[in-house]
């Protein structure tokens, strides 16, 4: 019998500051579980038509994204879990 392919990090979206513990600490259970990490993403969102279209998204990032960056980098994550912090920039959350 072969051994299924261990399953990737369990995928947390951050953006809501009062979410964000209760969410950490639900995926921290669900990473321990299966012996996976925990990701946390926050989206920051480039509409069609904003302003911020003439930024490529590493400009982004580094100029605009501060609340979303400062986000992810206070989440409390467990200490005996493996955590990988993202920012991306995309056109819609979705």
């Amino acid at each position: 019998m072969v051994d299924p392919e261990p399953a990737g990090p369990v995928l947390v979206a951050v953006e809501d500051p009062e979410q964000v513990r209760q969410l950490v600490r639900t995926a921290g259970d669900l990473a321990r579980l299966g012996e996976r990490t925990v990701r946390l993403v926050s989206v920051v969102v480039k509409s069609y038509d904003s302003p911020f279209g003439v930024f490529d998204d590493e400009t982004i990032v580094r100029e605009f994204a501060d609340d979303s960056r400062e986000l992810l980098r206070r989440a409390i994550v467990p200490s005996d879990v493996t955590v990988q912090r993202d920012l991306v920039v995309a056109r819609s959350v979705a």
